[in-house]
């Protein structure tokens, strides 16, 4: 199982370029893929999340997202869901 999970692309630029700053490009990655209008907000945004536990929860909600509309509020309001 672990084999399958690092040859993945996104755990290569999680190896390759640190865990915080390869989640960042990550999350960019990913909202670039599906909506690429939000690609500079999410650039901002990513840059001010400080941890991985945050970063992941971006991630997860932003794959999770239904629609451009929502994903766009999850990059304007994640800081209100840091506890």
């Amino acid at each position: 199982m672990h084999e399958v999970v690092e040859d993945t692309p996104i755990f290569q630029i999680i190896r390759q370029e640190g865990l915080l700053p390869g989640l960042r490009r990550t999350v960019v990655r990913v909202v670039d893929k599906r909506f690429p209008a939000l690609i500079a907000l999410a650039q901002q945004q990513v840059e001010q999340m400080g941890s991985e536990e945050i970063l992941n929860d971006v991630l997860m909600k932003i794959i999770m997202a239904q629609s451009q509309e929502e994903a766009q509020e999850i990059l304007l309001h994640w800081q209100e869901n840091i506890q």
